[in-house]
């Protein structure tokens, strides 16, 4: 062949080849070499990582061993911590900043970057490795010198960073652990959060308001609880917010009526509901989301439940997904869906702008609704089957919605660095031109109508459940 090309000696053309392979052979194992410390390395951790990602539901929390007798150490409290999945998590990111472009935190000017996060894990196993070279070298430690408990309460666990991450990295779980060795091993997490972890475990619920006052939201709707009428087609789970926060308790109201309008027979637990745990869970407090959660288990296995509707996206996301991890194992609707469905089915009939005013609404999407769970079109669907109501979108939306800065616990901490997010999220969604927000989440409603109040807005906009938008349109209201 080579012949065909380079009219030479048989001599010369076997120096030459003895050259040439010899050349590319020392180029690719130099190749091969450097590989693991070049940026071409991550289209082999990167693949290796995307082919490895958890198939477990988005931001799942695996179950904690609290019983293990010889556990020394819960939650990440140095390198060895991580899992190999995190520590190739750290090989695989290609520092596109994609992450750190949808953090709510990194946003507003907070300290949180979840692309350094993970670029500092990265460097941290680079030092633990060169220093066991050199006897003496001092190394850093992985909390405080690494990463900062600042960096990590800053995170409102919105998920956007995983969702946006073209390398399948789960930033969240890394923060998370972190988390649980800071709350469970050094006790070291914000003061304000100190009255709703006693409010969880003496009162079953973050308000630190007696558990006998559950049901006192509903003491002129004739709601039975099951210990006295069990028979039921669905569990209303009305959740902490819902029984207990008054512009919440108005959504509670809103769904009853729904339910009772579309003849679904439904019940409720009453003072036998508590917390469902996830708020504690995402602040790193484990055996307090863990007693929680058993004790709501073994109440709703002692009443047969197996289908549960919550307006709580946070609780939604936490019977669908994590209790399954306990032993409970139900159908779980959010409020949006189960409102779709009964319009889908006929069980609902919708009169027009005389029972609640017409016009644009603009929808928020809650992230434990959306990213978590993929549930999108529901509440768009009942949006639009309202008659005089004309849905607009946020430019911000559906995946690429800005967290309204209430998960992952921040709805009980100040928040004191940087801006605001829920005034960067309101500032998007008046922007689309709809003086109405409508939301799916008791947390979203509480943030936004606050940030409609910081900007002196309450006269001329306001932020409504999906739910309320559809009591008021009953044809009987």
């Amino acid at each position: 062949m080579a012949r065909l090309f380079w009219h030479a000696q048989p001599e010369s053309l076997t120096i030459a080849h003895a050259v040439v392979w010899w050349f590319h052979f020392i180029l690719v194992m130099a190749w091969i070499a450097w590989l693991p410390f070049g940026k071409l390395w991550h289209i082999f951790s990167g693949s290796l990582n995307l082919l490895l990602r958890s198939h477990k539901p988005s931001g799942h929390i695996d179950k904690m061993d609290l019983e293990d007798e010889q556990a020394e150490q819960f939650g990440v409290g140095a390198l060895e911590h991580l899992s190999w999945k995190r520590l190739l998590d750290a090989d695989a990111c290609v520092r596109c900043g994609r992450c750190q472009q949808n953090c709510p935190a990194n946003l507003t000017g907070k300290p949180l970057n979840p692309k350094q996060v993970i670029l500092n894990v990265r460097a941290h196993m680079e030092e633990l490795y060169a220093n066991r070279k050199q006897e003496g070298a001092e190394t850093k430690n992985l909390h405080g010198n690494w990463i900062t408990a600042d960096e990590l309460w800053s995170c409102t666990t919105c998920m956007a960073c995983v969702s946006n991450c073209p390398m399948g990295i789960e930033h969240l779980e890394t923060i998370i652990g972190m988390r649980q060795h800071l709350t469970l091993m050094e006790s070291d997490f914000p003061q304000e959060v100190i009255a709703v972890f006693k409010g969880m475990e003496n009162n079953g619920n973050p308000w630190a308001l007696g558990s006998g006052k559950r049901l006192d939201w509903a003491e002129d709707l004739d709601l039975k609880p099951l210990s006295v009428e069990p028979e039921h087609e669905i569990l209303f789970w009305i959740g902490c917010a819902g029984s207990f926060d008054d512009r919440a308790i108005k959504v509670s109201r809103a769904l009853v009526k729904i339910l009772r309008a579309a003849g679904v027979k439904f019940g409720v637990l009453g003072i036998k509901e508590r917390c469902c745990g996830e708020t504690a869970r995402r602040m790193g407090n484990e055996y307090l989301a863990q007693t929680l959660i058993g004790n709501n288990v073994e109440t709703l296995a002692k009443y047969n439940v197996r289908r549960i509707v919550t307006t709580c996206p946070h609780g939604y996301n936490t019977l669908k997904n994590e209790y399954p991890d306990f032993g409970g194992n139900y159908e779980v609707l959010h409020h949006t869906e189960l409102i779709a469905e009964l319009l889908q089915a006929g069980r609902l009939k919708l009169t027009g702008a005389s029972h609640g005013a017409g016009g644009a609404v603009v929808f928020h999407d809650s992230c434990y609704l959306g990213r978590y769970n993929d549930v999108y079109n529901p509440p768009r669907e009942v949006l639009r089957a309202v008659p005089d109501l004309e849905l607009y979108e946020a430019d911000r939306r559906r995946a690429r919605a800005l967290c309204c800065g209430a998960g992952g616990g921040r709805m009980w901490m100040e928040e004191n660095l940087g801006s605001r997010i829920n005034l960067a999220r309101i500032d998007e969604l008046i922007a689309s031109g709809a003086k109405t927000v409508a939301v799916a989440c008791p947390f979203c409603m509480t943030m936004l109508t606050d940030g409609i109040k910081d900007k002196d807005l309450t006269d001329t906009h306001k932020v409504v459940d999906v739910a309320e938008l559809i009591a008021a349109r009953l044809s009987d209201a």
